[in-house]
């Protein structure tokens, strides 16, 4: 599975039949003066309250940062997850932001599909990879829960992202957190993958299982983020879905998108960031 490098669970902190809104955890960090885009990895949230759940990081010091796992109003939030990237100030590879729904209409205001073209404060120099993770969500409870993140018209300058539902879905709120790198570094790779990879939507499972190659071979095994970019999830039973990975190579890795108990798992999918450093 994952290491704990660059990963918080609520469970760190408490017990997950110990439910809780509010959930921190005191994280080291590499060096003062870095940014760390944040996306969600795991949750277990009970279906009598709407979705709410929020990842965000602040009190930084010298040598660490408080990273936050948080609900709000009437949710119980059992247990989430999530993960990010450290990124230097000047860093020359990476460009990220955030964009929310409410940045376009209010969170009353539900809407079907949501998009924005995100301008690079820095022109590369061919259009780069970009990396999408979930960082918030509030989602009805009266319907299945169901968001995606995803890019296109991808350009040197920019790029179009999207958040956007489906069917019956009530999505009032949902945040994406973007991460662009040069797509011809031998350093870094990504890509996404989905339980449609290995399943149709409507055969629903438990567990999801795959392989994901890097299409090129690191020095050694890198440094590999991966962040939820979409759930199809029933209302019938609790949400619960977790994004893990094992057996990394330098070539590749075994990814599992998985619920438990006796919740519907329709389709889930995530995107991945491997990094080596030089």
């Amino acid at each position: 599975m994952t290491t704990d490098a660059n990963n918080f669970n609520t469970m760190a902190v408490r017990a997950w039949d110990h439910p809780q809104l509010l959930n921190s955890e005191d994280v080291p960090v590499e060096r003062h003066g870095q940014n760390f885009p944040m996306g969600i990895t795991w949750l277990d949230i009970d279906r009598n309250a709407n979705v709410r759940i929020k990842s965000y990081w602040d009190s930084p010091t010298n040598t660490s940062i408080k990273v936050h796992l948080d609900a709000w109003a009437d949710t119980i939030l059992y247990s989430a997850g999530s993960t990010w990237l450290e990124v230097a100030e000047n860093d020359r590879d990476f460009q990220h932001g955030v964009f929310s729904t409410n940045d376009d209409h209010p969170w009353n205001h539900p809407q079907m599909q949501t998009s924005r073209f995100i301008t690079f404060a820095k022109p590369f120099a061919e259009p780069p990879k970009i990396v999408l993770w979930l960082k918030e969500l509030d989602i009805d409870k009266t319907h299945n829960w169901r968001v995606k993140t995803y890019a296109d018209g991808i350009t040197r300058t920019g790029f179009m992202l999207h958040i956007d539902t489906w069917g019956d879905t009530i999505l009032y709120t949902g945040t994406a957190t973007w991460i662009a790198h040069p797509a011809n570094r031998t350093n870094i790779a990504s890509g996404t993958y989905n339980t449609m990879d290995v399943r149709p939507w409507d055969q629903p499972r438990v567990n999801n299982e795959g392989h994901m190659s890097y299409g090129r071979t690191f020095e050694k095994n890198p440094l590999l983020l991966t962040a939820l970019n979409w759930i199809d999830i029933g209302d019938n039973a609790n949400l619960r879905i977790r994004a893990l990975t094992s057996n990394p190579t330098r070539t590749g890795f075994t990814w599992n998108l998985d619920s438990w108990g006796d919740t519907t798992l329709f389709s889930a999918g995530a995107s991945y960031l491997a990094v080596q450093d030089f």
